[in-house]
This record gives C-alpha cells, sequence and structure tokens, in this order.
C-alpha cells in the first residue's frame, strides 16, 4: 500500500465491483456487520479518489444495472422457510 492510500470500508456490493473493475485492491475476505447485516469490503483506496469513483459510479450505467439486478431479485418469490 502506497504512503497515499488507506483501507476504506465499503457496504455497497455493487459499489465494490465497481472498484474491482477499476484495479483496486480487496484487502482480505469480506466481514459481516451483524449491526447492520450487511458484508464490509475493505478496499485500498484514499477518501478523496473514493469520493470521486462512488460519484462516477452512481452517475453511470453501472449503478442503473445494479438497480435493475435488485428490483428483478425482489420480484422473485422467496421459497418458505422451515423451522
Amino acid at each position: 500500500m502506497s504512503m497515499l492510500e488507506e483501507v476504506t470500508a465499503i457496504s455497497n456490493l455493487g459499489f465494490a465491483a465497481y472498484l474491482l473493475l477499476k484495479g483496486y485492491k480487496l484487502i482480505g475476505n469480506p466481514e459481516l456487520d451483524k449491526a447492520s447485516n450487511r458484508f464490509i469490503f475493505n478496499f485500498e483506496i484514499n477518501k478523496e479518489r473514493h469520493k470521486e469513483l462512488l460519484y462516477e459510479y452512481s452517475m453511470g450505467d453501472f449503478a442503473k444495472f445494479d438497480s435493475f439486478v435488485l428490483n428483478l431479485k425482489r420480484m422473485l418469490p422467496r421459497p418458505k422457510r422451515s423451522f
């Protein structure tokens, strides 16, 4: 890790995939945050570049694609759990 880079926690799966696509390094394995029940992905990226890429991601087709996938997933029937 360079002196300008730092470890930044990302909980958005789509944005995490976007960072991998852009060549950023995933640090370790994702961990479950029990309080939010979301997985946390740690990346080697500084806060300023993180903000720039988050804006780029949210304004582009990648975020739209992720939104459509999520909407389709919500339409799928959920299997009933048996306890």
